[in-house]
């Protein structure tokens, strides 16, 4: 079956078609960078030239003066090289980097691609110097082109020193990778509500073209991401006559751009000021149709030619929405059957938050309180989906609403998304259904949902999972039910093939039920009083109190006894593994116990 998850607890998130659990593929989620906090000093800031020994080495000499061990703060630390978001051109990829206070270590990636050269050494490969931002490093490799095609395995390895002189401590193998780019085009196209340019060229500000890259001669706002449109003089008139898509930002003065068909973008004949970066398109639904932000040049707009029926398949491409924090899209979308997707060409509709996306995450907190917000739902009859860092806060009967056409089900992902219902009165925050009959098996869905908060004002249901014959893997979540409903209602009558697995979900309805779920429950925890609507696995914990920050806040408070740190850790969970939590803040390393729930409260919270 396609588009099944088999995901390795590495660093690397493994994904597709991986019986030997080797490649990356597609949109499916990377496993999110592990970010090392320790922050000592370099033990001689601004010069460490007294420290010798060699990279992976924990026991050469000290400073002068000293001899033995190195202590940990008199070595360059490395953590684990973290790969994903893999496209048919290239990759991100990061690495933790601490006590090189004064920022001077150099770190090299390089690669080689073994499908054209078997047993290739990638150390002997062109290097790319990695980016400093705090205490990590990274690198956007956005610009690969023939002899490196779609589809080819490409082997990573990273390689830091130290110009003071601090050793490495890394063992190697943590630095290495393997990367199968994606067989089909990756476009991007961003989404957002404002309809003033994000950037616009000045005598202090101009832009140069060249090849694969957009410079600009002084910093670009952190707003500035992928899927961006970026018009401008190409051939030296004063007039705008060029449009390219942002696919990658390498820090505040360097883009990656492509044309919007993912072509080579016009080049520059000189640097210019005469340009604007805007938004591709001012609402969700605008995608769908095609219909490109109206203040884009006129004579540039119309460079998307799908309609409301989309073949991505035979396009031979995968789209990324990326939604950009502002006012609320106010509109419905629903992306409808006539969108046919397939196993590499699938829809990733999400919020940019990662280095080498934006300069400034643009996802919500945890709450309606900033990110892409929706004031109405979003809706969609399609396969190969992934929705993630959404916050729908409406008064409409769903906020996410998934329904299955008849013919093949294979795969819908939905993550670290928050939904709100206001009321008066709603269906569920999160519900799917399957279109084509209660006794009609489609093929075996498998919906995957993490990070996920659903709050109900009235009456309705957190969760509902009402598609037949499918596979609900819900981990981490968090549903607050405050009128008639349940917090997670996931079961099937009649149809031994519905399976709903329940980790870590924690519910809160006080005026009904929590779990109505026939399925695997595990470390689970509910305000019910025992028996009422919650069994299963011993670690679950019925009757209990939880405490949150807020009103219509329902990030755990520091306070709570309820549910934190009563979780499993699910940093290696056979089915898929994350690591981070609804806000993006970083979960125990095992074998330390999460918390319950789509938050994790740092302890300083």
């Amino acid at each position: 079956m396609g588009y099944h998850p088999c995901v390795k607890s590495t660093p690397i998130l493994v994904v597709f078609f991986c019986q030997a659990c080797l490649v990356i593929d597609f949109i499916r989620p990377v496993q999110q960078p592990e970010f090392n906090e320790l922050t000592p000093d370099d033990p001689t800031e601004g010069g460490e030239s007294g420290a010798t020994g060699s990279t992976g080495s924990t026991g050469s000499s000290g400073p002068t003066g000293t001899s033995g061990p190195v202590p940990a703060a008199w070595v360059l630390g490395l953590g684990s090289l973290s790969v994903g978001r893999v496209t048919d051109h290239g990759f991100l990829a990061e690495l933790p980097v601490t006590n090189d206070t004064n920022g001077n270590a150099q770190v090299t990636l390089r690669l080689c691609n073994r499908t054209d050269a078997p047993g290739c050494d990638p150390s002997s490969g062109a290097g790319v110097g990695m980016l400093r931002v705090g205490q990590v490093v990274f690198a956007v490799i956005d610009e690969l082109e023939p002899p490196d095609d779609g589809g080819d395995l490409l082997a990573v390895v990273v390689e830091a020193t130290d110009p003071d002189g601090l050793p490495v401590l890394q063992p190697g193998a943590a630095l290495t990778a393997s990367v199968r780019l994606a067989t089909a085009r990756h476009l991007y196209r961003s989404v957002g509500t404002s309809a003033t340019a994000v950037a616009a060229g000045s005598p202090a500000l101009k832009l140069d073209v060249t090849g694969r890259f957009a410079r600009f001669s002084s910093p670009l706002p952190d707003g500035v991401g992928v899927g961006d449109a970026l018009v401008y003089d190409s051939d030296g008139d004063a007039l705008v006559d060029a449009l390219a898509i942002v696919h990658a930002r390498h820090g505040s003065e360097k883009l990656s751009v492509r044309a919007p068909g993912g072509g080579a973008a016009n080049q520059t004949l000189t640097a210019t000021q005469d340009f604007e970066i805007r938004r591709a398109y001012l609402r969700l639904q605008d995608t769908v149709t095609a219909t490109e932000n109206a203040y884009l040049p006129a004579p540039l707009r119309n460079f998307d030619t799908w309609s409301a029926s989309f073949d991505l398949v035979g396009a031979n491409v995968a789209v990324h929405f990326a939604c950009y924090d502002g006012p609320p899209d106010t509109g419905n979308s629903f992306f409808p059957t006539t969108w046919v997707t397939g196993p590499a060409n699938g829809v990733h509709i999400f919020t940019p938050f990662e280095l080498g996306h934006v300069g400034t995450s643009q996802r919500h907190d945890g709450t309606f309180n900033r990110g892409y917000r929706r004031s109405n739902e979003l809706r969609a009859a399609i396969n190969h989906l992934w929705i993630e860092g959404l916050a729908i806060e409406t008064t409409d009967n769903r906020g996410i609403f998934i329904y299955q056409a008849p013919g093949p089900e294979l795969a819908v992902d939905i993550s670290d998304t928050i939904v709100h219902l206001l009321g008066p009165a709603g269906t569920a925050a999160f519900d799917t259904y399957d279109n084509a009959g209660a006794q009609t098996s489609n093929g075996n869905a498998i919906y995957r949902l993490w990070n996920d908060v659903a709050v109900v004002d009235q009456a309705g249901d957190g969760f509902l999972m009402n598609d037949d014959w499918s596979t609900y893997l819900m981990y981490s979540l968090t549903a607050a039910v405050l009128g008639p409903g349940s917090a997670f209602l996931c079961s099937p009558s009649g149809h031994p093939s519905w399976t709903c697995v329940l980790r870590n979900a924690l519910g809160y309805a006080p005026s009904g039920n929590t779990f109505q779920v026939t399925g695997g429950i595990d470390h689970c925890a509910a305000n019910d009083a025992p028996g009422l609507s919650f069994t299963g696995d011993p670690s679950n914990r019925s009757g209990q109190a939880f405490t949150f920050r807020g009103v219509s806040d329902y990030r755990l408070s520091p306070a709570d006894a309820g549910a934190r740190g009563r979780g499993a850790n699910l940093t290696n969970a056979v089915q898929f593994s994350f690591s981070r939590d609804v806000e993006g803040e970083k979960r125990p390393e095992p074998p330390a116990a999460w918390d319950i729930g789509a938050d994790q409260t740092p302890p300083a919270d």
